[in-house]
């Protein structure tokens, strides 16, 4: 839910021009007046707004299922990218961990040769 405050974010929320969305304050457009004057500041429920737009088959309801259309589309396929590269992650990790493991076995035998060639070699019958 998103508060609106005045004609103009209102208006931009049902993609709309500000005299259009007055208009349809008689025609049952949820807005309220903080004040009981017909001149006193509006403010709106965006939830609420889009229900009645959606309900009356407006232009903007219209522009709001396509975006709502739109916008799920986005989400399936951000979350099949999301998967495949969870699964690019864990292959890149097993992966890292087999190096470390293998880097470490490198690493023991290079000591090992090491320290054999610096021993002093022992000569027969001394």
């Amino acid at each position: 839910m998103q508060l609106l405050s005045g004609w103009k974010e209102i208006a931009d929320h049902l993609h709309l021009n500000v005299r259009t969305a007055q208009r349809w304050e008689k025609l049952g457009l949820p807005v309220r007046r903080p004040y009981e004057s017909t001149c006193s500041p509006v403010i709106a429920d965006s939830e609420e707004l889009d229900q009645w737009a959606t309900r009356k088959q407006t232009g903007a309801g219209k522009h709001i299922l396509e975006t709502s259309r739109g916008l799920m589309e986005q989400l399936s396929k951000l979350q099949s990218a999301q998967r495949r590269t969870s699964r690019q992650t864990r292959r890149l990790l097993s992966q890292i961990a087999v190096a470390q493991s293998t880097q470490r076995q490198l690493v023991r035998s290079l000591r090992a040769s090491c320290q054999q060639s610096i021993q002093p070699a022992r000569r027969p019958g001394m």
